[in-house]
């Protein structure tokens, strides 16, 4: 999961690994990292990509 405070995380280790929600929920693993945004992709067959915002995790 991601931090709500950007300015302690090194984002350029967050990249290929996974990420689970509050209740355990697979969110993908780290494909991208914007100014702003993580990206994740999920699936094997039927990829998706879902962008999500730096600050709206929790930890990491």
């Amino acid at each position: 999961m991601l931090s709500m405070s950007t300015n302690s995380i090194n984002w350029t280790k967050v990249v290929k690994k996974e990420t689970r929600g509050l209740d355990d929920t697979d969110l993908g693993e780290v494909q991208e990292l914007t100014t702003d945004f993580v990206i994740t992709k999920t699936g094997v067959l039927d990829k998706k990509s879902v962008f999500y915002s730096k600050g709206s995790g929790s930890k990491i």
